[in-house]
């Protein structure tokens, strides 16, 4: 039975274990979300090993581990690696595209911004950290604005529920709508 709660019997088996086999066990929730959202056609035309890798790299590629290649997977498996691609391609179609490099760039400096000036304020600072160089151009305007007032200003609380909302918001801009909801969906079950 599948850990992730998504799938059962051979659908979540079947992910389960090309998922250990190419070291990606961290992304099984996602690739069985990507099965549930898409149904069963992939896995009728292009079989089941074809199908459940497919949608294990196509979790890879929404999440925050390196994306698995393929060509590599399909030969580690011993598959065809065109069946693959073209599963891959026909989740990928069915699926909401994840947001734009700039905006999970844009969400992922913000979230360290936060993280910079709950720390300021944790240490019982009263000057806030300075938000400049690359590492934080992107900022969220308002969250930067924050970081040029005194820290007594600076409400700890709202600024840690802004943090778990930009995350939620980092969540959505990598996985996509479908698959968002799928997961949140299944996590309040």
């Amino acid at each position: 039975m599948s850990q992730s709660g998504l799938s059962t019997g051979s659908d979540g088996e079947a992910i389960h274990r090309i998922a250990s086999t190419l070291d990606a066990t961290n992304v099984v929730d996602v690739a069985c979300a990507v099965r549930t959202c898409c149904g069963s056609m992939v896995r009728r035309r292009y079989g089941e090993e074809a199908a459940a890798t497919a949608a294990v790299i196509v979790a890879s590629r929404r999440s925050t581990r390196a994306p698995i290649d393929p060509c590599s997977a399909s030969e580690r498996l011993d598959l065809e690696p065109k069946a693959v691609v073209r599963a891959i391609v026909r989740y990928e179609t069915k699926l909401s595209a994840p947001a734009s490099p700039d905006e999970r760039r844009r969400l992922r400096q913000t979230i360290v911004a936060i993280d910079e000036l709950l720390a300021a304020l944790d240490a019982g600072r009263s000057n806030p950290p300075r938000l400049a160089g690359p590492g934080f151009e992107a900022v969220d305007p308002r969250i930067r604005a924050l970081a040029s007032r005194p820290l007594t200003d600076v409400d700890a609380d709202a600024l840690r529920r802004d943090r778990t909302r930009f995350e939620s918001d980092l969540a959505l801009a990598r996985l996509g709508v479908e698959l968002f909801v799928r997961l949140r969906e299944e996590c309040s079950e």
